[in-house]
């Protein structure tokens, strides 16, 4: 058992893929590419989608940090599911089997597989209470590998200390204004499909964020 899919099968899941790829698989999108994309709007990228069959590639309703902001990076995916203690101890063998595991919970492994200007996308089906992803602290650990941001469709912490971060965005559904204890669930599957709410999130696609004309934070992805 592993937590993400393996090298073969990334590239059959990503076969249209026309760039370099990651030693694991992952689709290495180039870096003038996601420079030119920061001069798309929500529209434009829409159409296009659009226009070439895919129509469950957007969301919006997201809270975010950085108003105003535009977010650009190769997505890097992370799925979690409720807890129950049989599934967790199984994950968190496949984990340690695969060299993770040795530092923080299951979020940390998300973590440490960002690369510079990847965007971790994380499903954690709108959890609220004991469901935040990240604080100041692990939010400082994604922005220095990253210095994109993080999109996650459940709930934050330490947000005064995460809106100092610059050049790092974060689009989420609520936000824990208070410390709590963490019950993420467990991690089921890394770098691969994510479901995001209404679009269905690929391992490398680009992640497009922005204010649309309806004043929505809205995100498409490519």
């Amino acid at each position: 058992m592993h937590i993400q899919p393996s090298k073969e099968d990334l590239i059959h899941l990503t076969k249209l893929n026309p760039f370099d790829r990651f030693p694991d698989g992952r689709p290495q999108v180039p870096e003038d590419f996601l420079e030119r994309m920061k001069l798309v709007t929500i529209e434009e990228a829409w159409a296009v989608l659009k226009n070439h069959g895919y129509h469950r590639q957007f969301e919006g309703g997201f809270m975010q940090t950085h108003p105003g902001t535009i977010l650009v990076g190769r997505a890097l995916t992370a799925s979690f599911l409720p807890h129950r203690p049989d599934y967790h101890d199984s994950i968190q063998e496949a984990g340690t089997a695969d060299g993770r595991g040795k530092i923080g919970g299951q979020n940390s492994w998300i973590i440490e597989s960002l690369q510079l200007h990847d965007v971790m996308v994380v499903d954690l089906r709108g959890k609220i209470e004991n469901g935040t992803i990240v604080g100041d602290n692990l939010g400082t650990a994604v922005r220095t590998r990253t210095r994109a941001g993080l999109v996650v469709d459940g709930a934050i912490r330490d947000l005064p200390g995460l809106v100092t971060l610059k050049v790092f965005r974060r689009l989420w559904r609520r936000v824990k204004l208070f410390v709590c204890a963490m019950n993420l669930g467990r991690c089921v599957w890394m770098k691969a499909n994510t479901p995001a709410v209404k679009l269905m999130c690929h391992p490398g696609v680009r992640i497009l964020k922005q204010i649309s004309l309806r004043g929505e934070r809205q995100i498409a992805n490519e």
